[in-house]
C-alpha cells in the first residue's frame, strides 16, 4: 500500500508537459562574465591646481565557466565603488547572484569641474541545444535609482529570432517563465549597471536569477524510479 502511494505521488510529479529537454542539455561555448570600475573625477584644490583622477579596474573569472566568486572596491575620497559576484554554469543551470554600488561624496571646500563613475556587473553565457527544449527563466532584479538598472535577457543568436527580456530601474522586477526554445545558439545574459556624477548620491543595482533546464518528464521517472529501486533494495 505505502509503494502505492510513492508511485501516485511520482505520477502526480512527472505526468505533465510535453517539451523535453535535450539529452546532453546545453553546451556551453562562450563565457563573458566580468566586472568594470571606471572613476573620473576633476577638481581644483584650495591653492586653485587642477587634479585630474581617472581610474579603471576590470575583473573576470580565471578559466571559462568555473565557479566564480568576486567582491572588490575601487575608489577615492570623491567617488567609491563596489561589486560583487557569485555565479557558475554548467550543462544544466546558469546562475548568478551580483550587486553594483556607486557613492559619490563631495568634499567641503572643493570646486568639481567633474565627478563620475561607471560599474558594469556582468554575467553573460552563450550556449546551444541540439533540440527543442523547455527553461525556466529566473530573476530578482533590483535597481535603487534612474541611473541604475538590472536587467536579464535571452537572446538567440543564430537565426532563431528569440528575445526575451526583463529590467529594474529605480525598483524591483521579478521574474519566473518557462519558455521552449527551438536547436539553436542563445545568450544568457545578467547585468547590473549604473552612470552617474554629480551631487552626493549612493545607488544600487543587483540580480539574481538564472536559467535552468526543465526535466523532461521520461528524465524524472528515470531518477525517481532509482532512487525507488534504492528504496526497496534498502528495505
Amino acid at each position: 500500500m505505502m509503494q502505492n502511494k510513492l508511485l501516485v505521488g511520482v505520477c502526480s510529479l512527472v505526468c505533465w508537459g510535453s517539451v523535453a529537454a535535450g539529452d546532453d542539455g546545453m553546451v556551453l561555448l562562450g563565457d563573458s562574465r566580468n566586472v568594470t570600475m571606471d572613476i573620473d573625477t576633476v577638481w581644483f584644490d584650495d591653492n586653485g591646481n587642477l587634479n585630474d583622477l581617472l581610474s579603471q579596474q576590470n575583473y573576470v573569472p580565471p578559466e571559462d565557466f568555473l565557479p566564480w566568486s568576486f567582491d572588490d572596491s575601487n575608489g577615492n575620497d570623491h567617488v567609491s565603488l563596489s561589486a560583487n559576484q557569485n555565479s557558475f554554469a554548467n550543462a544544466t543551470e546558469l546562475a548568478a547572484s551580483g550587486e553594483a554600488t556607486g557613492v559619490s561624496s563631495p568634499q567641503d571646500g572643493i570646486d568639481y569641474l567633474s565627478r563620475s563613475g561607471n560599474n558594469h556587473n556582468t554575467f553573460t553565457i552563450r550556449f546551444s541545444i541540439s533540440e527543442l527544449t523547455q527553461f525556466n527563466i529566473y530573476a530578482d532584479l533590483f535597481s535603487s535609482s534612474g541611473v541604475s538598472t538590472s536587467v536579464v535577457e535571452l537572446i538567440g543568436t543564430d537565426g532563431t529570432n528569440y528575445n526575451f527580456g526583463a529590467s529594474a530601474s529605480n525598483g524591483q522586477e521579478l521574474v519566473d517563465a518557462v519558455v521552449a526554445l527551438e536547436a539553436g545558439t542563445y545568450r544568457f545574459t545578467l547585468r547590473s549597471s549604473m552612470s552617474f556624477g554629480g551631487a552626493e548620491d549612493i545607488h544600487t543595482a543587483s540580480f539574481d536569477g538564472g536559467l535552468r533546464v526543465v526535466p523532461s518528464p521520461s528524465g524524472l521517472l528515470v531518477l525517481v524510479g532509482g532512487g525507488l529501486v534504492g528504496m526497496r533494495r534498502r528495505r
